[in-house]
């Protein structure tokens, strides 16, 4: 993610270093010259006891803000200054676009090619190590018997999804879709249904927010406590998922991906992730989704039933971002292991 000279941290750290310094000097001549009024005594101890307080203070606040510049933290929409620390520092595309190797050499040599594609679930966003995301576990438990390849696109849909299964360079063994309860999002706005922008800061005054957003510090601050700015984004997919007509246009774009595998006689396997934050609301998709892809002979592994047991902590990135955390990544590879063993073991006739 290019990131742009705001949030450059050696620019950043110059400009605070000598903000720091001009507000020290400032200071400590304003409260010099208030003490050469002040006759000699109690009253001007006080007068350098507050210049002394008045400095400390503010060496305090700029190390303070120098030191958050460093901390980072993934946020599930991005717009953070930590979230965007965490892009910088963890976030690495290959040559193709995707958070992935470069895979030239390595579909030369596998046994066995899994493609992996799905959106910010699949890519692995709040995912510091990308060792840690499911299609790389995955690729461990087999032991070295698969290349399992990581087309994940953040923020990507359906039908963004069965174009990068097209564009695919390689003919895989077998395909790993994974589905989000936001996937429906292009056949909803092709139905007339967008949703709303998100607006984040909402509930804090235009002048305090330009201030909080471009501080390090403020800006953690205010984010350390759950935040209900997706709320309407939430409620705008409990609503699509209920019109029969956007459904129909979704069951399409669906069906492609079977009519894909078939044709090409390439097993396909699909991945259906819950709303980690709320495992009762994905209810609204979930069995839809599974049912769809069951009719049709596909396979279908449905993480709402192997994760109701860990708590809403141990389901999600963290509690701004509800990405699926590293638990539940590992018991995804561990559920997809014996499923996708079936698949590439027996061959799939393809049918034109």
């Amino acid at each position: 993610m290019a990131q742009t000279d705001v949030f450059n941290k050696p620019l950043r750290l110059r400009w605070l270093l000598a903000l720091g310094v001009l507000d020290l000097a400032a200071g400590a001549v304003a409260i010099l010259a208030i003490a050469r009024l002040v006759p000699a005594g109690s009253g001007r101890k006080l007068v350098s006891g507050l210049a002394g307080t008045v400095c400390s203070t503010i060496l305090t606040l700029v190390a303070a803000e120098i030191g958050f510049m460093y901390v980072s933290r993934s946020h599930g929409v991005g717009y953070t200054l930590a979230a965007k620390s965490w892009f910088k520092e963890h976030w690495h595309n290959n040559a193709a676009g995707f958070r992935e190797r470069d895979l030239t050499t390595l579909v030369a040599s596998a046994k066995k090619k899994i493609v992996v594609i799905g959106d910010s679930f699949v890519a692995g966003h709040g995912i510091a190590n990308p060792h840690d995301r499911f299609s790389d576990q995955l690729e461990e438990l087999s032991q070295g018997d698969w290349l399992v390849a990581n087309y994940g696109l953040n923020g990507a849909d359906t039908r963004d999804e069965f174009q990068t299964l097209k564009n695919v360079p390689f003919r895989p063994d077998c395909i790993v879709l994974a589905y989000f309860g936001n996937d429906i999002r292009d056949a909803a706005v092709a139905a007339g249904q967008s949703p709303q922008a998100i607006v984040p800061y909402l509930d804090i005054s235009p002048r305090l927010r330009v201030i909080v957003t471009n501080s390090y510090l403020l800006d953690f601050v205010y984010w350390a406590v759950p935040r209900q700015e997706l709320k309407s984004w939430w409620s705008y997919y409990q609503v699509v998922y209920q019109d029969p007509e956007i459904l129909r246009l979704h069951q399409e774009d669906l069906a492609a991906f079977s009519r894909y595998a078939r044709s090409m006689g390439i097993p396909l396997v699909v991945v259906v992730f819950p709303y980690l934050h709320d495992l009762k609301a994905s209810d609204i998709y979930v069995p839809w989704v599974r049912n769809l892809f069951e009719q049709s002979g596909v396979p279908v592994l449905n993480v709402q039933d192997f994760v109701s047991d860990l708590s809403k902590a141990e389901r999600v990135v963290n509690f701004n971002d509800i990405h699926p955390s590293k638990v539940v990544h590992r018991r995804v590879a561990e559920k997809l292991l014996p499923l996708v063993r079936d698949l590439v073991a027996t061959p799939v006739a393809s049918k034109q």
